[in-house]
């Protein structure tokens, strides 16, 4: 996991967490529907202080995969816990 943080014109600090995996099939892009999640249910406490966005890529992404969804079995996972993701495969460079 790495974090960036930068400051916006409104002077509200973006955060910036990339979930890293092998392949991003399966954990970061896990890990990635988490923290939205989590960060958009505590979002009256203390993470309403900064602009958080998450992404997530993988370390060795075929190029034929980068740009698709994860592993279906993740989105079936991600599924039957009430969340889902938008994220496209892509590879850290």
């Amino acid at each position: 996991m790495a974090i960036q943080v930068f400051t916006s014109s409104r002077q509200k600090k973006e955060l910036k967490v990339l979930f890293v995996s092998k392949r991003s099939e399966c954990r970061a892009p896990i890990a990635e529907a988490i923290f939205d999640y989590l960060a958009e249910k505590n979002a009256d406490k203390n993470f309403n202080k900064f602009l958080w966005r998450a992404s997530s890529a993988g370390m060795e992404v075929a190029k034929h995969h980068q740009g698709s969804l994860p592993d279906p079995k993740t989105l079936r996972v991600l599924a039957e816990n009430h969340l889902g993701t938008t994220s496209g495969s892509r590879q850290v460079s």
